[in-house]
């Protein structure tokens, strides 16, 4: 691994704790632009723990409803291995104007990615190719990585935290 690649795969991983140390309060809460390419490696950084990504916008109606439920999610299993990723399908732009406020509406306070309104194909092809490219997208990793489940359209808390706790040791 390079030298550049090693510095970005430790700056998206950083714990949330030195992301809010480092970021005024205005800019919380943090949302890191990646690529699609970028989805691969922050997956495996998170072998051992299972993990929901989730692909919204905030233009996205059942995407702006289903994110107070994964927000809630995360915080009931916190301290479980259990990872929630969430990831903006908006323009790069709209981060400050857009994406911040919709995740500050929706009580997400924690580290996010916006993949910054990238080309759809290439990223239902790096994501998962039998995925049509329909918003909200959640696609549930087992803790060895593997895909195990895509759910796309609007969800319950319910159903995530159901789909969640089937694959929790």
């Amino acid at each position: 691994m390079s030298i550049g690649r090693l510095f970005v795969s430790l700056i998206l991983l950083a714990p949330p704790a030195v992301l809010r140390a480092q970021t005024p309060a205005d800019t919380l809460p943090v949302v890191r632009r990646i690529a699609p390419a970028d989805i691969a490696p922050i997956l495996a950084g998170e072998r051992g723990n299972v993990v929901l990504l989730n692909i919204w916008a905030s233009w996205c109606k059942p995407c702006m409803e289903e994110l107070p439920f994964l927000s809630a999610l995360r915080n009931e299993l916190a301290g479980k291995r259990f990872t929630l990723l969430l990831m903006s399908d908006d323009d790069g732009g709209a981060v400050d104007s857009l994406v911040r406020p919709a995740l500050r509406k929706s009580g997400v306070s924690f580290p996010t990615y916006n993949l910054g309104g990238t080309d759809d194909e290439r990223l239902i092809n790096t994501v998962d190719s039998s995925w049509s490219g329909a918003l909200p997208a959640t696609f549930l990793y087992a803790a060895g990585g593997r895909l195990t489940l895509r759910l796309v359209g609007g969800r319950t808390k319910s159903e995530f935290l159901d789909a969640v706790r089937r694959l929790l040791p």
